[in-house]
């Protein structure tokens, strides 16, 4: 306790974020609450934006490092060893309840148990900003949005003729990174093209337990180009083709505690497919498509550690194809209206040998291995109408095996005197059957969604001359249906059932006050408990996800060139589900609470110039995100990058 208490105090006097000369406000415009430009005082939803500049200042961190700072959001293995899988965690909600997007456009991972994606394929080079919208949001972009969506927005052409910029990195772990921008616009055309190299020698993701021998460092590598165009055909009518491909390598370890020198993975994704909008006098049209192909290799031909062989080849390829279009009938009533279709498909092979069992080789055929899903959607808005605004949608949707199924909106939200929202948000959301979960070796096709309610309400204040901003929002979510994995005690014949019953709650409060022009400071609170219930047996397992955590960031434009900041976030005590491999059995740990303190700065020495340097995990504490796994002591991160 007296540790978090000095934390806290060299936080107060060294400070946190980052600064900005514009006024605090109701009207800041995004995209992810309604799928068109909408003023934030026009919704009842609440959208955090991680901005350009923020971006910007964090380009040589992971965007798993960016979101984990984020209120309500947790990304179990971030401060692991980079490579580590990311566990994503919205206001407590298990992995695969949170959908990404891509300029809109969901991306996910057909070959995973989950349908998740991999955000380590995701280069931070490439994004523009981000918008996080919570709670059930289903009614807007379909399966996979019960806890909400991260939507991240790709840099696009800009203004001048040829742009170039650069960044360079070196750091701890012998971590390096490169990056090559270039971006331009003449007449109607418009580009943007990214490429990136990173490379870390890393430390060995497991921990050493008993300190016999020396365990290997994993290595990680990723690699990504991403290319967008823009071409303003007419005045009314542009199009926006895009290809992104990302590959990482890495090494991996065997499992808790046990190192492993021959285990290799890597993973790719191929992105391609376009953008198109129409701008009518008193409507909107929006068409696009995109294709996802995602691969992965995994092989472990172990000559150390266990003499086992293991071989995993998986596949899975995405087609989503969306059509919608956005009606001002008035004044004060817009109208949403679309269609969607997503196909999903994936190929799998696996393989397991050694000297005490060996299972029959598993696939899964890709012929039959695939589904689709057809929605239509529509949502009623009503704005200013004195003060009072109003969303209310609905979405009905045809899957290819379990049928059809329906979610809704319900959104009030009323301004007062344009500097208090008050909001509520009654909404409900669904998640299909993976393609694992329906055609694995232990799939069942009689599967159904999973099935949410969520409940919102909250308000936002902008007071003091505009310097300062205040958001509280209270939540509830309840899962049925939940598909959980069921081994018969009788026969040991094991799959996947809806058996489950998730309900978690909480609430997230968000503090923003700018103390001078140069000085912004921000704070976050989230409080999140959950149980599952299973034959009236309640259990809380929100593993790995902490109770408690708070956050505050503060930056400062010491001078013209000078820029500082600092983070700090306390993560309360989690519970982690641990299997002994020794004497077999099963626990659950207790995982401490720890406090990150993070600290940067940037000097511009020309214009277009700057070095920068980040110093993370200042206080060198030790700490678990996963038992038996290391996380990242003290680092250091160095770099120069400019812009042309």
């Amino acid at each position: 306790m007296k540790k978090t208490f000095t934390l806290l105090s060299l936080v107060s006097l060294s400070l946190i974020t980052y600064a900005q000369d514009s006024k605090l406000s109701l009207d800041e415009v995004t995209v992810t609450a309604t799928k068109f430009a909408k003023k934030s005082s026009e919704t009842g939803k609440v959208v955090s934006v991680i901005s350009k500049e923020e971006i910007e200042r964090n380009r040589g961190k992971s965007l798993s490092d960016l979101l984990n700072i984020q209120s309500g959001l947790s990304l179990n293995g971030a401060n692991s060893n980079a490579g580590t899988n990311i566990s994503t965690y919205m206001r407590g909600a298990a992995t695969g309840y949170t959908l990404i997007l891509i300029d809109g456009i969901p991306v996910n991972d057909p070959s995973q148990i989950t349908n998740d994606y991999d955000i380590n394929l995701i280069s931070i080079s490439m994004i523009d900003h981000v918008e996080i919208l919570k709670g059930g949001n289903s009614t807007l972009y379909g399966s996979d949005a019960v806890a909400g969506v991260i939507n991240i927005i790709s840099k696009k052409g800009g203004d001048k003729r040829l742009g170039i910029n650069a960044l360079l990195t070196a750091g701890s772990y012998q971590s390096y990174k490169q990056n090559l921008g270039l971006n331009g616009k003449t007449g109607n055309f418009d580009f943007n093209f990214s490429a990136t190299n990173e490379n870390t020698n890393g430390f060995s993701s497991a921990k050493n337990g008993s300190d016999t021998g020396e365990f290997d460092n994993d290595a990680f590598h990723l690699k990504a180009a991403n290319l967008g165009l823009g071409w303003q055909s007419t005045n009314t009518l542009m199009i926006r083709p895009f290809i992104r491909y990302s590959q990482t390598t890495n090494m991996l370890d065997y499992g808790a505690f046990t190192d492993d020198k021959d285990y290799n993975g890597r993973s790719s994704d191929l992105n391609t497919g376009f953008t198109s909008s129409l701008q009518l006098p008193k409507s909107l049209f929006n068409f696009s498509y995109a294709y996802n192909d995602v691969k992965r290799y995994f092989k472990n031909d172990s000559l150390t550690g266990p003499q086992e062989f293991s071989l995993s080849d998986t596949k899975g390829q995405v087609h989503n194809a969306e059509l919608f279009g956005k009606f001002n009938l008035s004044s004060h009533i817009e109208l949403l209206t679309g269609a969607n279709y997503r196909f999903n498909n994936t190929d799998q092979f696996s393989q397991y040998i050694s000297p005490f069992y060996t299972p029959p080789v598993s696939k899964i055929n890709p012929d039959s291995a695939k589904n689709s899903i057809s929605s239509i959607y529509a949502s009623v808005f009503l704005k200013n109408l004195s003060g009072f605004n109003f969303e209310l949608g609905g979405r009905y949707n045809h899957h290819s095996i379990y049928g059809n199924n329906f979610t809704y909106t319900i959104n009030p939200s009323f301004l007062i005197e344009e500097n208090v929202k008050v909001f509520v948000n009654v909404s409900s959301a669904f998640k299909t059957p993976s393609l694992y979960q329906l055609f694995s070796v232990y799939g069942n096709t009689d599967l159904i969604p999973e099935k949410s309610s969520s409940y919102e309400a909250g308000f936002q204040v902008v007071g003091d001359a505009t310097k300062a901003k205040f958001t509280f929002n209270a939540f509830k979510r309840n899962i049925k249906d939940v598909i959980t994995f069921q081994t018969d005690p009788n026969t040991f014949k094991s799959k996947y059932v809806n058996l489950n019953e998730q309900n978690d709650q909480g609430f997230e409060s968000e503090a923003e006050y700018q103390l001078f022009s140069k000085l912004n400071i921000k704070a976050f609170y989230t409080l999140v408990y959950g149980k599952v219930t299973n034959n009236s047996i309640s259990i809380n397992n929100l593993y790995r996800r902490p109770r408690n955590s708070f956050g505050i960031n503060a930056g400062w434009n010491a001078a013209e060139n000078l820029f500082v900041s600092a983070n700090l976030k306390l993560v309360g005590k989690r519970t982690d589900p641990f299997f002994d491999p020794v004497t077999f059995k099963s626990q659950i740990l207790v995982l401490d609470n720890y406090s990150l303190l993070n600290f940067y700065a940037e000097y511009r020495f020309v214009k277009r110039f700057k070095v920068f340097v980040e110093l993370n995990n200042l206080l060198d504490e030790q700490y678990t995100e996963i038992t038996g796994f290391n996380t990242r002591g003290f680092n250091i991160n160095t770099g120069l990058s400019f812009n042309l």
